[in-house]
């Protein structure tokens, strides 16, 4: 079973519609499969720069941009999970000068199979060294 945690009611019901599970529960909905719940406000929020150092810049990224289908949806998850392994067995600098084909050249299709997917679909899977990069 995977628990995922929404930021409002709102998302956890447009998350449980797009999974097709139906009914809830007080304060979670669920099936055989996920438990979905929520939380009132932000779970995350990016600091100001400037709380850190001036010469940092902030990052956003936009995940799912307006779409909640289920194969998009797993593919966000996984992108999501492949991130955070990437981050955490990365020091600051191998991470900050990792190209996007470094990072997609390291995820392993039985992983990751739904993102590989969707990062194909939209052309941004990249496999194979091209003649430009070697």
């Amino acid at each position: 079973m995977k628990l995922i945690i929404a930021e409002k009611p709102a998302v956890a019901f447009s998350i449980a519609k797009a999974l097709n599970i139906k009914g809830s529960k007080d304060g979670y909905i669920e099936n055989k499969d996920f438990v979905i719940s929520w939380c009132v406000g932000h779970l995350v929020a990016l600091a100001e720069p400037s709380v850190y150092d001036e010469k940092y810049a902030t990052v956003e990224f936009r995940i799912f941009r307006g779409t909640l289908r289920y194969e998009t949806f797993i593919a966000t998850l996984e992108f999501t999970h492949y991130l955070c392994e990437t981050a955490m067995r990365s020091n600051d600098e191998q991470f900050q000068a990792m190209s996007w084909t470094d990072f997609v050249r390291g995820i392993k299709e039985n992983d990751y199979s739904e993102l590989i997917e969707y990062l194909k679909r939209r052309r941004l899977y990249i496999s194979e060294q091209t003649a430009t990069e070697g």
